[in-house]
C-alpha cells in the first residue's frame, strides 16, 4: 500500500525549497552578486555610479582594476504656488500651518451662493460660500452683511463675493487666521 501522506509531505518540501532558491537567485540578481560591471544608483539628492572591468594578462592572474567613479550631485528646488480658488488657498495654507479640519460640502444653492463648504478644526467652525457678484442674493448678503436661509439671517463676513459664517464656537483667533488668508 502506497503512503501518499508521506508523498505529500515531500512535495510540500521540494516546493519550498524551490521557492527559497529561486527568491534567493532574484535577490542575488537584483543586488549584483553575479559576475560582471554593477551600476548602483540611489533615488537621494546625490546619485553614485561605479563600473568595474577585469583584465586579464599572459604574465599576470586576473586583476580586477576600478576604471571610473563619477559622482552627480542634483539640487531641486520647490517652489509654492499659491492658488487664486480661495477653497483651495485656505485648505493649502491650513494644511501648511499643521491645522486639522474636516471640510463637509454644503447645499449653497439654498443660500442664492453657487458653491459652498464647512469646515471643522479644533478651534471652531465655519463656511465658506462662493457668490455670483451679480446675483440679488450676493447684493442682499452685502445689504445685510448677512446670508440669508429661509428669511433667517446669518451675520456673515461678505467681500469680493465671498461670505464667511462663522459658528459661535470660532475663536477670535480663527476668525482673524481665516480672514487673513482667504483676503490678504
Amino acid at each position: 500500500m502506497v503512503d501518499f501522506h508521506m508523498f505529500r509531505n515531500k512535495q510540500v518540501s521540494l516546493s519550498i525549497c524551490l521557492i527559497v532558491t529561486a527568491v534567493f537567485m532574484i535577490g542575488c540578481t537584483a543586488a549584483g552578486c553575479s559576475k560582471g560591471s554593477a551600476t548602483s544608483t540611489t533615488s537621494t539628492k546625490t546619485a553614485v555610479a561605479t563600473s568595474a572591468t577585469t583584465t586579464k594578462s599572459e604574465t599576470q592572474p586576473t586583476t580586477k582594476t576600478s576604471v571610473s567613479t563619477t559622482k552627480a550631485t542634483t539640487t531641486t528646488t520647490t517652489v509654492k504656488t499659491i492658488s487664486t480658488d480661495p477653497f483651495t488657498r485656505l485648505e493649502d495654507t491650513l494644511d501648511d500651518m499643521d491645522v486639522y479640519f474636516e471640510k463637509k460640502w454644503m447645499a449653497a444653492e439654498m443660500i442664492g451662493a453657487k458653491e459652498g463648504y464647512k469646515y471643522a478644526t479644533y478651534s471652531g467652525t465655519f463656511e465658506l460660500y462662493l457668490f455670483d457678484t451679480a446675483s440679488d442674493a450676493y447684493q442682499t448678503a452685502i445689504k445685510n452683511n448677512a446670508i440669508s436661509l429661509s428669511g433667517t439671517l446669518f451675520p456673515s463676513y461678505i467681500k469680493n463675493g465671498f461670505a464667511i459664517y462663522f459658528y459661535d464656537n470660532a475663536t477670535a483667533d480663527l476668525r482673524t487666521k481665516i480672514k487673513g488668508i482667504l483676503f490678504p
